[in-house]
């Protein structure tokens, strides 16, 4: 073969294989699947309440279990009160109000009630009527109101009372025990004569109240066996708890700083389901409407007693 025939053939030869080469694609690596990343779960965490079939459904702001819930509206205790039998915070002033000059109106009121409304803002709209209410009180008449076994849902700011002097102490600022007390002695009686304000003087009387502490431990261990009902201390044990609400008893706690108090405070444990409270805070419609999970009032107990007839 001829010299310039074999270079002919050498070109041809190259030429195929530059060809080749410019076609050739190189694949990205491909991760095994077992070493593929997972996909993430997305949680979407949904805080605040909406209303359904006029039931209010909260959904907790935290992930704590323990959390209070809203009691569903047609499980609320049916109570009487002179305003609405069904409703009994509708009267209240709700903090929607907008009093004109609220804040002048606020810096006018007395030191104690000032002080509520600081410490619990939820008291705001209703205190304010002291200032038409103070030298026209505000008259109220509960007779026939409450029947025996009515659970009345008594609030101690509530203006028909809040206002009414324990001494030197309003009602507003100092009235949980004998608001507490009143609640509980019509519910076993039916006697409406006792309401709070009436309940507070007596109880100012008989020297179960002191200006400087409010009501002291007496007005429930002793004051309420001198009106004829029975009172006796308990431990704060769930079964405990439970069996004395199954045996008719209303409860009443003693609780520190936490979720009803900044201080010192009454309150009353009327109902359950499971473990969770049905609690009546006389200084607190907001905390009478949920119920409460037990570990989380517990910590916050200083004395419980069991009250009956």
């Amino acid at each position: 073969m001829s010299k310039m025939k074999r270079l002919s053939i050498l070109l041809i030869v190259m030429a195929m294989v530059l060809v080749a080469c410019g076609e050739k694609t190189i694949d990205e690596p491909k991760l095994p699947k077992e070493n593929a990343k997972p996909v993430e779960k997305i949680i979407i965490k949904t805080e605040g309440s909406i209303h359904k079939d006029n039931v209010n459904i909260v959904f907790p702001n935290t992930d704590e279990t323990d959390e209070p819930k809203e009691i569903p509206s047609d499980n609320i205790p049916v109570v009487s009160n002179s305003f609405n039998k069904d409703k009994p915070f509708d009267h209240l002033k709700k903090n929607d109000y907008q009093a004109p000059n609220k804040e002048k109106l606020i810096s006018e009121l007395p030191e104690q009630l000032q002080e509520s409304i600081t410490k619990y803002p939820e008291t705001t709209n209703e205190i304010l009527q002291y200032h038409e209410l103070k030298d026209n009180p505000e008259s109220f008449d509960l007779t026939g109101v409450y029947q025996k076994g009515d659970i009345p849902q008594f609030i101690q700011w509530d203006s028909r009372w809040g206002f009414h002097k324990i001494s030197n102490s309003y009602m507003a600022h100092s009235g949980c025990g004998p608001t507490v007390l009143s609640s509980a002695y019509i519910h076993f009686t039916g006697d409406n004569s006792m309401n709070p304000a009436v309940m507070g003087d007596w109880a100012n009387e008989q020297g179960y109240f002191g200006d400087s502490y409010g009501s002291s431990w007496d007005l429930f261990q002793k004051g309420a066996i001198d009106l004829g009902l029975t009172c006796s201390e308990i431990g704060v044990d769930l079964n405990m708890i439970q069996a004395s609400i199954d045996s008719g008893a209303l409860l009443v706690f003693n609780v520190t700083a936490g979720d009803f108090t900044t201080g010192g405070h009454y309150i009353m444990v009327t109902g359950y389901e499971d473990d969770m409270l049905k609690v009546l805070d006389v200084n607190s419609p907001i905390n009478s409407q949920k119920m409460w999970k037990y570990e989380r009032v517990l910590p916050q107990i200083r004395g419980a007693w069991e009250l009956n007839i």
